[in-house]
């Protein structure tokens, strides 16, 4: 088992309750991992870039698909291309939408949605 004084921490004053470590590192023992395997794991799990993803996304795509979403995958990739996925929130993507003003079509009227039914 792992000293509990030997575990570092936060700042002084901001240390971490010594029974709670003792807990946590003996289940972490009981799972047969140590704190190590934690730290790799998260640093394994990188997040992917809308650069890294789209590419992908855009060969699973049929051709008349990709044509049909092709403004909207340019702008996010103009937008956003070098940021994670988990960089931009729904309120961001609305915000990108309206102010680069992708235009939004009826599939019916093609007006837009201007007319005033």
């Amino acid at each position: 088992m792992v000293d509990v004084d030997a575990t570092g921490g936060a700042v002084a004053g901001d240390r971490p309750d010594p029974g709670d470590v003792m807990v946590a590192l003996h289940l972490l023992e009981r799972m047969r991992l140590t704190p190590d395997d934690l730290v790799g794991a998260v640093a394994a799990r990188r997040i992917p870039t809308f650069a890294e993803l789209v590419p992908k996304a855009l060969e699973a795509m049929s051709v008349g698909t990709r044509r049909t979403y092709s403004t909207y995958v340019n702008k996010v990739m103009e937008a956003w291309g070098p940021r994670r996925l988990d960089e931009v929130d729904a309120g961001e993507a609305r915000a990108v939408t309206h102010r680069r003003g992708i235009p939004r079509r009826s599939a019916t009227h093609g007006t837009c949605g201007a007319s005033g039914a």
